[in-house]
């Protein structure tokens, strides 16, 4: 997609910025959505794995801690480091099969300091000697060694004859110290079906897979809000500046027309109404009295223009709302009369004052009352109302005419600047006005009225 921009002044050739659209929404929710979604399943798989290392190493050291305290208590420690394989059987058989008499154990081997299985639940391992084990070398050197599998899998010489195939199991090789813990003076190689830690760890690891999804779904719901406010708010943006560069325009234009166009004007009009003082004829005076209004109509859209270009500085003061409209429609009194329209004033005395610029909010009231006054060319009904609203903290105020009324598709339209359903209007009339309105932190909006006709609302903060 390319955006032309016309080039500078006197160019012949339009400038052109390659612009490429970027939808803010749909790339969100396109890499909001994976980005979360690693992270999350990152996070979830990180923290699981954790808390199962975390679990079998503390059962590890547990039953290490186990294991150390009979051999000490036992005093079997100089039997572990005995030249003789034999010495010491005895105690060593005594000793060790109450470990493999504990829950769970379903072999448990005794390595001497020579690397040799000095006892073991499983007899014919006994006396056998694994030079090649680097778990039972770590072991040796301090350490706890931890490892998983299937009886029935075999992996290593001394997972043979395990029982229970398909079960789940931890190899654990614990050290055993020397009574100063200075030394490493044998390791007990432990089978383990941990059945109960197992059923903790897959209840904190079910945990923690549920927390990491719902916390990423909250998460990417959030953002999306985030997200939506956020381009709603760009989109909001993006047309204030576009509407702003607009009336800018028009600034200039008025600067560039209004001195030079309301001099004539006032002649033209001087001139008119002077002709008329002399009592023409019928004819003649209706063609003075359209000249009259026609340069009154002209005079008003330079005044839009002008007001248009200036500073928005207004200056705010208490203002009776029902003595504003009053006024306003008090204007139009002789148009209303000339095109037979009927004037209905429905003023709620307890429309109390508001805080606005007067002359400001004058204009926009009298900028809605000519349009109503325009599409009725052949008469009608217009009625200006005031109301409360919000237990009083809403002041509105209606003007709603029986003319030819306006689509549905426009009303969205009309308060765009050069955009008018008129065929002979400048479509600066509405956005001023919504602008101004704006300024006063309240609201204009056009409906249709039922049967026929347009309504226009303004809702303006009321002093509390």
């Amino acid at each position: 997609m390319e955006k032309v921009i016309a080039g500078p002044i006197g160019s012949t050739k339009p400038g052109r910025i390659p612009f490429r659209s970027f939808n803010l929404v749909r790339w969100f929710l396109v890499l909001g959505f994976t980005s979360i979604a690693i992270t999350s399943v990152a996070s979830a798989f990180v923290l699981s794995n954790f808390l199962k290392r975390n679990m079998l190493e503390r059962d590890a050291n547990v039953t290490m801690e186990f294991v150390n305290s009979i051999v000490h208590a036992a005093h079997a420690g100089p039997h572990l480091t005995a030249s003789d394989p034999d010495d010491g059987n005895e105690v060593l058989e005594k000793l060790f099969a109450q470990i493999a008499s504990v829950p769970e154990v379903i072999r448990a081997n005794l390595y001497g300091k020579n690397r040799t299985i000095l006892w073991s639940s499983d007899p014919a391992f006994v006396g056998a000697v694994f030079q090649t084990n680097s778990e039972l070398d770590r072991a040796f050197n301090g350490g706890i060694e931890i490892e998983e599998g299937l009886v029935g899998e075999n992996k290593k010489a001394e997972h043979a004859f395990l029982k229970g195939a398909g079960t789940r199991f931890v190899e654990n090789y614990l050290p055993i110290w020397s009574g100063d813990r200075r030394e490493v003076i044998g390791v007990a190689e432990v089978y383990k079906t941990p059945d109960a830690l197992y059923r903790a760890i897959n209840h904190g690891t079910k945990l923690i897979w549920i927390n990491a999804i719902m916390g990423g779904i909250v998460l990417y719901i959030a953002l999306i809000w985030i997200i939506h406010r956020a381009n709603l708010v760009i989109d909001e943006q993006q047309r204030q500046i576009v509407d702003a560069q607009a009336l800018a325009a028009i600034g200039e234009m008025a600067s560039a027309v209004a001195h030079g166009l309301r001099n004539p004007l006032a002649s033209i009009r001087t001139s008119a109404e002077v002709s008329l003082g002399d009592a023409p004829p019928p004819p003649v005076e209706e063609a003075l009295r359209d000249i009259v209004a026609q340069s009154d109509r002209l005079e008003l859209w330079v005044r839009e223009l002008l007001t248009s270009s200036r500073p928005e500085a207004f200056e705010f003061e208490l203002v009776q709302i029902n003595d504003l409209l009053s006024r306003s429609a008090e204007a139009y009194v002789a148009q209303m009369k000339r095109q037979s329209v009927k004037l209905e004033l429905r003023l709620d005395s307890k429309a109390g004052p508001i805080e606005a610029n007067a002359v400001a909010l004058g204009q926009v009231v009298n900028s809605l009352i000519a349009n109503a006054l325009e599409a009725m060319p052949n008469g009608g009904e217009l009625a200006i109302t005031s109301s409360c609203m919000d237990a009083g903290k809403t002041v509105s105020i209606a003007v709603i005419d029986t003319g030819q009324g306006i689509a549905e598709s426009e009303i969205g339209q009309v308060f765009e600047p050069f955009v008018t359903t008129k065929g002979t209007g400048l479509g600066v009339g509405l956005p001023l006005a919504k602008r101004i309105i704006e300024r006063h932190r309240g609201r204009l909006g056009l409906s249709a009225a039922p049967g026929g006709g347009t309504v226009a609302s303004i809702e303006l903060p009321a002093v509390s």
